[in-house]
């Protein structure tokens, strides 16, 4: 069926025209990776690089860019089923789970959390470098950072404010913080982060 999606070997594939393609890795990024693991059947997914691996497919998409609400990668704005500029080294390479209870995940450098099988902010009121780097750590980076997230909104719940970390904590759900979904910030003033030194590299 048009716009059906598959994984070979982390290779995002999609199918139109009676054949499988794949995807250029042109401006993709984790949140054009959430949306295809969706469709896929997972609630969560990241952006892995680029793959050579393409043997004779076509690639079909290009310049993909998804808000991340959408519930097929076709639906996302793209620069029209072949119509590509790439190389064939630059095939997507994605990475798709079922994230759990307290997971995180950087949607462009937008820290988000998972609480009820829903994913959320974190206000940015008390979220210092020791948060970050709890954040980071749990994501199995060395080290963190606080990144401004000013005037980016979303629709996503806000779920922890006053978040407060000694850290020492392998998650950052073990921080002392209010109540799930009690908070006094706005959507413009949720937490950014990011991360560097990945473990074990």
């Amino acid at each position: 069926m048009v716009g059906n999606l598959r994984l070979i070997s982390g290779r995002l594939e999609i199918f139109y025209n009676e054949t499988w393609g794949t995807v250029c890795d042109d401006n993709f990024d984790d949140i054009d990776a959430q949306v295809a693991c969706r469709e896929l059947g997972y609630n969560n997914g990241i952006f892995v690089g680029s793959t050579s691996k393409s043997g004779r497919y076509k690639i079909w998409l290009d310049d993909v860019d998804c808000c991340g609400d959408e519930n097929k990668l076709e639906h996302c704005l793209h620069a029209g089923w072949g119509v590509e500029n790439c190389f064939r080294w630059e095939n997507v390479k994605i990475k798709c789970n079922n994230a759990i209870e307290g997971d995180l995940r950087n949607s462009s450098g937008k820290l988000e959390i998972l609480h009820n099988n829903e994913w959320g902010t974190v206000c940015r009121n008390t979220f210092d470098k020791i948060e970050a780097e709890v954040a980071c750590k749990q994501l199995g980076y060395r080290k963190g950072d606080v990144l401004q997230t000013r005037g980016k909104t979303d629709t996503l719940r806000i779920w922890l404010d006053n978040l407060n970390c000694n850290g020492g904590e392998t998650k950052l759900s073990n921080c002392s913080h209010d109540d799930w979904g009690k908070h006094t910030c706005s959507h413009c003033n949720v937490a950014g982060f990011n991360c560097s030194e990945k473990q074990g590299v």
